[in-house]
């Protein structure tokens, strides 16, 4: 929990100066290549996280890594990295695109379908959901056998599932219960 609310601070603190200069979305691709650098090579995340590299050292190992990297981010990295918040950086990226889909009115909604569903009822459900959620929805789909039928949906935090899975589930334990 810790590290959620630091995090939540710094990426605000990034995202302002990001909006200030109008660069939201050039500091958003730095961000979205630094954390896939890191995805794809461990170990350029453990040196970028170490404690026994001195802060200098760190700092010319990320601006040769990230060479192309605007004078905001590298100042935000100088700052993680001075503050000894280098673990944070993952999810300071997190938060960061989570500020910006919000500055742009956007959402992201997960569907878990057992079978694909066809282009018509992905528009259906984006104009029901855009209505409902008052932003502009993206739909992320996945497909999911073990559901049997219908679908769950995860718009962040909540969950409404509507999958035969589930139903037959409630049913059960409801018949277990009487």
């Amino acid at each position: 929990m810790l590290i959620e609310a630091v995090s939540r601070r710094y990426a605000k603190a990034l995202f302002n100066a990001s909006v200030s200069q109008k660069s939201q979305d050039t500091v958003e691709r730095e961000l979205e290549k630094v954390e896939n650098t890191f995805d794809r090579d461990q170990r350029l995340y453990q040196i970028w996280a170490s404690p026994r590299l001195f802060p200098e050292t760190k700092k010319s190992f990320f601006k040769k890594i990230f060479p192309e990297c605007s004078a905001l981010v590298f100042r935000f990295m100088c700052i993680l990295i001075d503050k000894k918040r280098e673990n944070i950086l993952l999810p300071c990226i997190r938060e960061y695109r989570s500020m910006l889909l919000d500055f742009y009115n956007r959402v992201f909604v997960e569907i878990k379908t057992a079978v694909p569903i066809s282009e018509e009822i992905q528009t259906q459900l984006k104009e029901v959901l855009s209505q409902k959620l008052a932003k502009q929805v993206g739909l992320i789909l996945t497909l999911d056998p073990s559901l049997i039928g219908g679908m769950a949906i995860r718009v962040g935090d909540r969950v409404l599932d509507g999958s035969l899975k589930t139903k037959l589930q409630e049913l059960k334990e409801e018949l277990l219960r009487s």
